[in-house]
């Protein structure tokens, strides 16, 4: 969110957020994110739905927007989350 000097919250949903503050708004760094399987969507069902009914305005419209990383080798927007979770895994330990 977009903090003002006088420490007030500015979530105007029409307020032009950069990339580095969409992510913020959108990504919810967690690390138990659900995988679909078995014709069922895990990840919507526990993850996003229960808790999006609670999400401001400025949050559902810069969602509605995002596009999250691919894991296809092939795209352009390649996240490789075999890496990520190395690199995770690897500073846990440290």
């Amino acid at each position: 969110y977009d903090i003002g000097e006088n420490g007030i919250v500015n979530s105007d949903p029409n307020k032009q957020y950069t990339k580095e503050e969409q992510i913020q708004l959108v990504d919810g760094k967690s690390v138990n994110f659900a995988e679909s399987g078995d014709g069922w969507d895990h990840h919507n069902e526990l993850d996003s739905n229960p808790v999006s009914k609670y999400d401001p305005e400025v949050r559902k419209k810069v969602g509605s927007k995002w596009k999250s990383p691919s894991t296809r080798s092939s795209d352009e927007d390649y996240f490789d989350r075999d890496e990520s979770e190395n690199q995770a895994n690897k500073l846990l330990k440290e």
